[in-house]
């Protein structure tokens, strides 16, 4: 049984950590404690061999047990041992169905050949994107796998063109970067993802959503904002934010927006790239973009924030996406039923609309 090396090759490891357990920021002690603040009924546990956060939804049309971007394993057969206990906890929970997203680290998913063999069916959607970007925050500097920090004129360097030119710009204007594990800076967000859905139609989250990411991260520092802003009178006006996670090993772009009247400046390019700077300063050794459109696919919805998240070095990273296990089958099987109908009558509606 073998992995899907397509990133192996790609995102550089050190050594010290190459043979680790890796799990996902969504598969860690913090964001079980963002469910504990959302009184969301959870499992975390692990093993010598594997960990896993799993997560009791309750919806419409069907309960399951949800492990997102996990479990995350270091062999097959420490997956056939995770996912036991998970279709167990399933059942334990008398839930319909059991939702994984495995990997075998951050970087590695387990074959789709390797999920068919163990009985899971592809979901009919991916829950979490399928495909991202990842930055190195280092660079190797001998064959031993020693390696070093990467300078902020490294991490300026790897981007493209356009992302450099504008952060020349946005310096020379005066634009200033600052970071926030203060929750109620979420406020100042809450202001800039409404103007952007005002604006684009787009669906953020609920207030307060966002307001228990801050109460239940930013505490512990396992999450926080940064922020472009410029100096007006000696107040602060705020021009773009990001809200990221990390843990020890990695930070993740979780959220972004901007204020409509900065647009045309671009300051989120500049804070990306000191988002970046800043995750290196921490001692974290990747950035995760969270999300991109899929390789080879023209006009996707997701084509224009792809372009602009690849155009700061990072490499394409792919994963065999989201997988179910049955535990209820007629009751899996109406769920399914009732997904296909409902995307049938979307197009219907698209078609005739």
């Amino acid at each position: 049984m073998g992995k899907n090396n397509n990133c192996q090759s790609q995102i550089a490891m050190p050594k010290k950590i190459e043979n680790c357990l890796l799990p996902h920021f969504l598969q860690s002690k913090y964001w079980a404690e963002f469910q504990k603040s959302l009184n969301r009924p959870f499992v975390l546990k692990s093993d010598d061999g594997w960990s896993c956060l799993a997560i009791e939804e309750k919806g419409s049309f069907s309960n399951r047990l949800y492990c997102p971007f996990g479990p995350t394993a270091k062999s097959f057969a420490d997956f056939e041992d995770v996912f036991s206990f998970l279709i167990e906890e399933t059942k334990r929970r008398d839930l319909d169905f059991l939702r994984v997203e495995p990997r075998y680290s951050q970087f590695v998913s387990i074959d789709e050949e390797d999920m068919l063999k163990l009985g899971f069916k592809k979901a009919f959607y991916n829950v979490q994107p399928q495909d991202t970007a990842i930055n190195a925050l280092f660079k190797l500097t001998s064959d031993d796998g020693d390696f070093e920090p990467l300078t902020d004129d490294e991490i300026v360097s790897k981007c493209s063109q356009l992302p450099r030119r504008i952060f020349k710009k946005l310096d020379k204007s005066g634009v200033k970067y600052s970071i926030s594990y203060d929750p109620c800076d979420i406020e100042i967000f809450l202001k800039m993802i409404k103007e952007v859905s005002e604006r684009t139609g787009f669906t953020p989250f609920s207030d307060q959503c966002y307001e228990n990411i801050g109460k239940a991260l930013f505490p512990l520092k396992a999450g926080g904002l940064s922020f472009a802003y410029k100096e007006n009178n000696g107040k602060k006006e705020y021009m773009s934010g990001i809200i990221f996670y990390k843990d020890n090993k990695m930070m993740s772009y979780a959220h972004a927006a901007s204020f409509d009247k900065y647009r045309k400046d671009s300051p989120s390019t500049g804070l990306v790239l000191k988002t970046l700077m800043f995750a290196k300063d921490q001692g974290l050794k990747h950035f995760d973009f969270h999300g991109i459109a899929p390789a080879n696919v023209v006009n996707h919805k997701w084509s224009g924030f792809t372009r602009f998240k690849l155009s700061f070095g990072g490499e394409r990273v792919g994963y065999s996406g989201t997988w179910e296990m049955p535990v209820k089958n007629l009751r899996y099987k109406t769920y399914l039923g009732l997904l296909k109908t409902f995307k049938a009558l979307k197009i219907t509606k698209r078609n005739f609309s």
